[in-house]
């Protein structure tokens, strides 16, 4: 890999695109605006280590008559960090969060590890195959509505109700997915880990398609 003495080097311009630099940032687990920042002075650094596992080490996978109270842990985790203020230069630390750092700590704190890093960002869940898209009818409590750039988590069956970490000022927020995404379009996701089966978005009637979301609720 081409050293960064100075100006941008090889990796520099391989995530200067907005989607190329969410990614590279949720593997490192660093905020996007630090990301931009080590481009522009040509000290990128480069991504160490493997995708972790999906579950934290020392927990045991829930079997489908856990699967409720590990959602509701999830709920009652996400409950705890309702005083965030937001920041993604501070997303990590305590007392802060962006949307996304916002549900990584509720899923730790139930046990549940977020894809690929302690972490993980939008666009990391968007591309994990630990995170299933699913059709509003499936949706429970524990599962995530995101879009292309916001992520709450569901707090109601059928995804008529969230939380999360909304922005500068706004800070979190519980209410529903009009409320929280606005006009914005987003898909539901489900964690593999919670049990039960996954519907084909691409099957499914009323949902869009599109390449990078799947199907889209409007």
């Amino acid at each position: 890999m081409p050293t960064a003495s100075g100006g941008l080097n090889g990796l520099s311009i391989g995530v200067t695109t907005v989607g190329a630099v969410l990614v590279y940032a949720g593997f490192r687990g660093v905020s996007p605006l630090q990301v931009f920042r080590e481009v522009s002075g040509g000290k990128l650094q480069p991504v160490t280590g493997k995708p972790t596992q999906d579950v934290i080490p020392g927990v045991t996978p829930p079997s489908s008559a856990d699967n409720l109270n590990r959602r509701s842990a999830v709920v009652a985790a996400a409950q705890k960090y309702t005083g965030d203020q937001y920041s993604q230069l501070k997303r990590t630390q305590p007392g802060f969060s962006d949307c996304s750092s916002f549900v990584d700590k509720a899923l730790k704190d139930a046990g549940i590890k977020p894809p690929f890093n302690d972490w993980a960002n939008t666009a990391l869940f968007r591309i994990s195959p630990e995170w299933k898209t699913i059709p509003a009818s499936q949706v429970q409590p524990g599962d995530i509505a995101i879009s292309a750039a916001h992520m709450v988590l569901i707090t109601a069956a059928g995804g008529t109700a969230g939380i999360g970490q909304q922005r500068p000022k706004a800070n979190v927020r519980a209410g529903s997915m009009a409320t929280l995404f606005g006009s914005q379009s987003y898909v539901f996701k489900t964690w593999t880990g919670y049990g039960g089966s996954v519907s084909d978005p691409t099957k499914l009637p009323d949902q869009k398609n599109d390449p990078t979301l799947g199907g889209l609720v409007p």
